[in-house]
C-alpha cells in the first residue's frame, strides 16, 4: 500500500470535481472513474473498489436502459437520479482517501508549505478530521432509536433521534475547540514536524496523470 502525498489527493479531488461538472458526456467520467478505482486500489481500498465498481455498473445500466427505452415522461423523469449519481461518484472516490487516510498533521504541514493561513487551515483540518466522527455518532444514535422504537410513528423516532444528536454535537464542538487549541491555532511561531512529507515518483505519476487524462478527455484527444 502506497502512502500518497496530501497534495496528490487534493489534486485528484480537484480534477474529479472539474470532470463531474464540466464533462458534457458520461464517457469521460467513466474513463476517469476507472483511473480513480486504480488510485483507490493501490491505497488499500480493495473491498471499497469492488462495491464502487458494482454500484457504478448498476447505475450505468439503469441510465443506459432508460435512454434506450420508450418510457412515459412521469417515469423517465426519475432517471435523472442515476445520471447525477454517476457524475458525482468520481468526487466521492477522490475524496475517500483524503478523509479516511490523511492525518491532520500531514495536512497542516502541507498548508504551511504552500503558505496557507493558519487561521483558515486549522479549522479546515479539524473539521475534516471530525466530520466522520459526527457521522458515526449519528449512525449509532439512529441504530439505537431503530431498535428501541420499532413500530412507532416517524415523528416520534425523529424526536428521539435529533435530541441526543444535538447534545452529542455540542460535546463534539467542545472537543473541536480543544483540538484546535492543542494544534496551535493561537501560536504565531513556525510549527515543527516529526516527519517530513516527500513528493515521490508515484505522486508525480498520479498528479500529472490525472491532469493529462482530465484535459485529454475534455478536449476530446
Amino acid at each position: 500500500m502506497l502512502k500518497i502525498h496530501p497534495l496528490t489527493r487534493i489534486i485528484m479531488l480537484a480534477m474529479a470535481i472539474i470532470m463531474s461538472f464540466v464533462a458534457n458526456e458520461l464517457l469521460p467520467i467513466i474513463i476517469f472513474s476507472v483511473f480513480l478505482l486504480l488510485y483507490l486500489l493501490i491505497q488499500g481500498f480493495g473491498k471499497t473498489v469492488v462495491y464502487l465498481a458494482v454500484i457504478f455498473g448498476l447505475l450505468y445500466c439503469i441510465n443506459a436502459w432508460g435512454e434506450k427505452s420508450d418510457l412515459p415522461e412521469s417515469i423517465s423523469v426519475f432517471l435523472i437520479f442515476p445520471y447525477f449519481a454517476l457524475r458525482l461518484m468520481p468526487i466521492y472516490m477522490a475524496a475517500l482517501p483524503l478523509l479516511k487516510q490523511t492525518s491532520p498533521a500531514d495536512l497542516l504541514q502541507l498548508f504551511e508549505r504552500i503558505r496557507f493561513s493558519r487561521r483558515v487551515s486549522l479549522p479546515v483540518v479539524v473539521c475534516l478530521r471530525y466530520t466522520p466522527t459526527l457521522l458515526n455518532e449519528f449512525t449509532t444514535i439512529r441504530q439505537y432509536v431503530k431498535q428501541r422504537l420499532v413500530g412507532r410513528p416517524f415523528w416520534t423516532k425523529w424526536e428521539y433521534l435529533m435530541v441526543p444528536f444535538l447534545f452529542r454535537s455540542i460535546k463534539i464542538s467542545e472537543e473541536l475547540a480543544i483540538s484546535a487549541t492543542l494544534r496551535g491555532i493561537e501560536l504565531t511561531n513556525k510549527r515543527t514536524n516529526a516527519t517530513a512529507l516527500t513528493f515521490r515518483w508515484y505522486d508525480y505519476l498520479f498528479s500529472i496523470g490525472a491532469v493529462i487524462i482530465g484535459v485529454s478527455l475534455e478536449v476530446g484527444l
